[in-house]
């Protein structure tokens, strides 16, 4: 009895693979690049205020960046599939980076849609009432726009 072993490809697949290095796709709010106009706090403590709440402070959670991801897992493991078939069928010239970037792109488009769509739990009456006094209009998660304009992409390579 003889077994024949025939490569239909896979050598190649695995070449491909083995050329590129780790990289993670990242979107949220940066540490270090996201310093506020206005406030005592910078845009990484106020989103983790927002994201998880205070109750000191009487402030719910309003989870923007953990539901985003949660809800569109499913889109980013096809955009990931997609993109390694590219890479391994260019056998490597197109790199994983690439389709990293394009994803920590996607998710950042994501979560700020997120923040535009009034995360629930609505404001309380008090301070719907002093927004609306300032001109804010009744969003959950937007005052002046700087939170959402500190959602960034970024491709953070192993």
């Amino acid at each position: 009895m003889t077994l024949t072993v025939r490569d239909r490809g896979l050598s190649r697949i695995l070449r491909g693979l083995r050329s590129q290095r780790a990289v993670l796709a990242q979107a949220g709010v940066q540490a270090g690049e996201s310093q506020r106009a206005e406030g005592e706090i910078s845009n990484v403590q106020l989103a983790v205020v927002h994201e998880f709440g205070s109750p000191i402070e009487q402030i719910p959670a309003r989870s923007f960046m953990r539901s985003t991801v949660d809800e569109q897992s499913r889109k980013y493991f096809r955009l990931l599939l997609k993109g390694v078939r590219r890479t391994v069928d260019s056998r490597g010239r197109q790199p994983i980076e690439t389709t990293m970037g394009q994803i920590a792109e996607v998710m950042a488009a994501d979560i700020k849609k997120k923040i535009r769509s009034n995360v629930p739990p609505p404001l309380s009456p008090k301070y719907a009432r002093r927004k609306q006094a300032a001109g804010k209009g009744s969003n959950t998660l937007f005052w002046s726009g700087q939170l959402l304009n500190s959602i960034t992409p970024r491709v953070e390579k192993l």
